[in-house]
């Protein structure tokens, strides 16, 4: 089955919303027209981006965001919604109680962010790419091994040296660069632990003559 179809298809027992509730200069109400009432699979990145870009913060419910969460999810899968950050939509999922989806939906969604997130490794020299991605699944999964075994690969040895790059002054002060991460302090630490170790503090001595090993003594 098409992965779109399995998405739409795991989440087709939630209706349109009658209405969309939302501050009153967040988003047209043409817009929530739109979104109440045109077919979900025909919405357009345009007409849903700036839905998801505050979904459960400033704009809707959620059971407005249940319903309209296959098209978001589908168009962020697709790289379709640009000024969308990721980090938003999987924090609304979480907002959604996503630890109480059924195991269809979980297994579906986490499935999915798998599979983008190794795309994402296979783009090389990501910069930005990964450690968002990798911030925004942190938000819906505990045990992030995959995901660093897949960034150790050396196969993704260059998206690894990206991330590094970009967070090398996090392994002193404690802080990744993405502040998304703030709001997921436990995940923040198991990234800051493993960056203290293995292939990282490899890279580091390599290239920097960086002895973590001698700091965490000294």
């Amino acid at each position: 089955m098409n992965e779109s179809v399995a998405l739409y298809r795991a989440f087709s027992e939630f209706q349109p919303p009658r209405t969309i509730r939302s501050c009153e200069y967040c988003i047209s109400e043409k817009q929530l027209k739109v979104l109440a009432t045109k077919r979900l699979v025909d919405i357009t990145p345009d007409e849903i981006a700036t839905y998801a870009g505050s979904a459960l913060k400033t704009v809707g419910s959620i059971d407005d965001f249940m319903y309209l969460f296959p098209r978001v999810f589908d168009l962020l899968m697709k790289d379709a919604l640009e000024w969308v950050d990721p980090e938003i939509v999987y924090g609304a999922m979480v907002e959604a109680n996503f630890s109480q989806w059924d195991k269809r939906k979980k297994d579906l969604i986490q499935g999915l962010s798998r599979k983008k997130y190794v795309n994402v490794l296979k783009g090389g020299d990501t910069i930005l790419g990964i450690d968002v991605w990798l911030c925004a699944i942190s938000h819906i999964e505990n045990d992030l091994s995959f995901y660093l075994q897949q960034l150790e690969q050396p196969e993704h040895a260059q998206a690894l040296y990206s991330f590094i790059e970009r967070n090398m002054q996090s392994i002193f002060s404690g802080k990744l660069q993405n502040p998304f991460w703030r709001d997921y302090p436990d995940q923040e630490k198991i990234i800051l632990s493993w960056m203290r170790q293995g292939r990282v503090a490899e890279y580091l001595l390599k290239v920097y003559g960086m002895d973590l090993k001698k700091r965490a003594t000294s």
